[in-house]
């Protein structure tokens, strides 16, 4: 490669003088201080080197270049430091001086591909016969043979990002809405909670009192029980062996088989009949239990009227002897042997193995009117009412007045719960509502080897089991937009953190930057240090009306000094008024 010129050689210049190079010239105008670029050849024997890459890539579209740009001075990767004119000037000084000429190996060459996004190659693909920037700056050596086509890629982003914006004006409105309704069902439901405190604290007062009484009545109804108050007014001591033998059969007998089966079970488990019920067939009983039963249904079905309904337990139910079946079955059973006390308490135990404590008092009752004993029968009711399941209508109807207004209150409530920490964050939501389309929403992804789910102003999760982070606010952009993504990239990022520990016991943490798109998508997630991670999400929320107007300006200033054609498309001219 040939050695530039030196720098004595260029300031001797004078400003008419032509430097030749092997495929451009440019004027050295020391009046204006600017390099003029233009396609062409002088005479031989001017001094040569070639133009620098970044002046070159520009193209003849550009207005001149102030030479004040140039870089001061550069470091290379060794140390040396470079004047500024030996940077960017097609000749490899130290490895990595050329960054827009494409002169060193192993570096990378970038296009500006104006009015289109910069493009980055490898110096490898400089001159290789191939177009890979869209300006054909990646080919110089042969002027023409790539068409400029920056111009339809710019302007096909535009109209993406048109769309994409016309979307965001869309969920502003939504957004606006839905802050509307928010706010209205807020104050509502705290007007409905205001209003209905005070009847609130009436009730609950009210319930408090009557629950307290109903614990006292509850106290003095287990006293009485436990003094033997409903023995004491039924006279159950007073009962003889045959009565209670028609007791013990009557009760048995209003459970049909399953009774039957279980006074033979405790019988046989009675020492003193063990041996008697070995002769006693449990089938014999379950046959009468089952008689018993066809009667009680007949009386249920067809009135007590019925063809044998008198022998039916609802008929027999206060019979002052035995009645029904109870004769039969008392036939088939040993009981006479049984001593009078042991019998008296294997009844009691009978009745609370199955609930029957209160239709054995009743029955004894009935059995010892019969047997014409005297009672109280003030006495027998209170008595009677003690055996019935434990009922405080007055404690009942406060604790249903007040439940009815808990749950009139309970939806307000949950309203205030769902809604109140979302407009807490209002403000995260964008001055005019734009980003409240992505509230309550995850996305996901499966980017290298791993799986990421993104639920903005929620958490970033991997895997599903490693949390990235929460949501803890918008903050800047930690490195600054050039200008190409100016407008297309959102100017502020979402920060997660206290997420999952490392091993080290570091929290993860994560940043998510936004970019313009039409439709919502997780882009990317790198970690670029340790349990730190950034990640690229897509959103018509990042689109601005303003961005894309001053895209659709430089686009057709751009086409308009190539002389390339432009015509905005329908979602340009919509979303700009054109």
């Amino acid at each position: 490669m040939a050695r530039r010129a030196g720098a004595s050689e260029r300031a001797s210049a004078s400003k008419s003088d032509m430097l030749l190079c092997s495929e451009f010239t440019f004027q050295n105008s020391n009046n204006d201080n600017h390099v003029y670029v233009a396609p062409g050849h002088v005479a031989p024997g001017a001094t040569c080197r070639k133009i620098m890459r970044s002046v070159r890539a520009l193209g003849p579209l550009l207005a001149p270049l102030p030479l004040s740009t140039a870089v001061a001075a550069f470091t290379c990767d060794d140390g040396r430091i470079l004047p500024d004119d030996q940077v960017n000037d097609d000749y490899c000084d130290c490895g990595t001086d050329e960054p827009q000429t494409g002169a060193c190996p192993n570096t990378l060459f970038k296009c500006v591909c104006a009015p289109h996004r910069p493009v980055e190659i490898f110096a490898s693909r400089v001159n290789d016969g191939v177009c890979d920037c869209c300006d054909g700056t990646d080919e110089f050596k042969t002027p023409g043979a790539c068409p400029n086509t920056c111009v339809t890629l710019a302007a096909a982003e535009l109209v993406q990002r048109s769309r994409a914006a016309l979307n965001r004006a869309q969920r502003e409105s939504l957004g606006a809405a839905a802050a509307a309704e928010r706010t209205a069902k807020l104050a509502a439901a705290r007007s409905a909670l205001d209003a209905s405190a005070p009847a609130m604290e009436a009730a609950l007062a009210k319930k408090t009192a009557a629950e307290a009484a109903e614990v006292e009545r509850k106290a003095d109804r287990e006293r009485r029980l436990a003094a033997g108050e409903v023995a004491h007014a039924l006279k159950m001591g007073d009962l003889p062996a045959e009565l209670l033998h028609v007791a013990l059969a009557r009760l048995a007998i209003a459970m049909h088989v399953p009774g039957a089966d279980a006074l033979h079970d405790k019988l046989s488990a009675s020492s003193t009949l063990r041996d008697a019920m070995d002769d006693v067939d449990s089938a014999d009983l379950i046959e009468v239990a089952m008689e018993a039963k066809d009667a009680s249904q007949a009386y249920e079905s067809d009135g007590p009227a019925s063809d044998g309904a008198e022998k039916a337990t609802q008929a027999c139910a206060e019979a002052p002897e035995a009645c029904g079946f109870e004769g039969e079955l008392l036939k088939l059973l040993p009981l006479a042997s049984m001593p009078i006390e042991e019998l008296r308490e294997f009844v009691r135990g009978f009745a609370e193995e199955h609930g029957q404590v209160a239709l054995l008092a009743r029955v004894s009752a009935a059995l010892l009117r019969g047997a014409g004993v005297s009672l109280d029968e003030g006495a027998v009711a209170g008595a009677l009412e003690l055996l019935e399941p434990f009922k405080d209508e007055a404690a009942d109807a406060a604790r249903a007045a007040h439940a009815a207004l808990e749950a009139a209150s309970a939806g307000h409530r949950t309203t205030l719960e769902q809604l109140g920490p979302v407009e807490a964050m209002a403000a995260d939501f964008g001055a005019s509502h734009e980003w409240h389309a992505l509230h309550g929403n995850c996305y996901s992804a499966r980017l290298g080897s791993f799986d990421y789910k993104l639920c903005p102003f929620g958490l970033f999760s991997q895997d599903g089991k490693h949390s990235l982070g929460k949501y803890e606010g918008w903050v800047p952009r930690e490195a600054a937009a050039d200008a190409a993504e100016e407008g297309r990239v959102h100017g502020m990022e979402m920060a997660f953190g206290n997420g999952d520990s490392c091993p080290d016991g570091t929290p993860r943490k994560a940043r998510v930057a936004f970019e313009c798109g039409e439709e919502d998508a997780l882009l990317a997630v790198d970690e670029p240090s340790t349990c730190v991670y950034s990640a690229t999400f897509r959103t018509p929320s990042a689109c601005t009306t303003d961005a894309t107007r001053k895209l659709h300006g430089e686009l057709a200033a751009a086409a308009s000094a190539a002389g390339l054609p432009y015509e905005p498309d329908e979602a340009v001219k919509t979303l700009l008024g054109l």
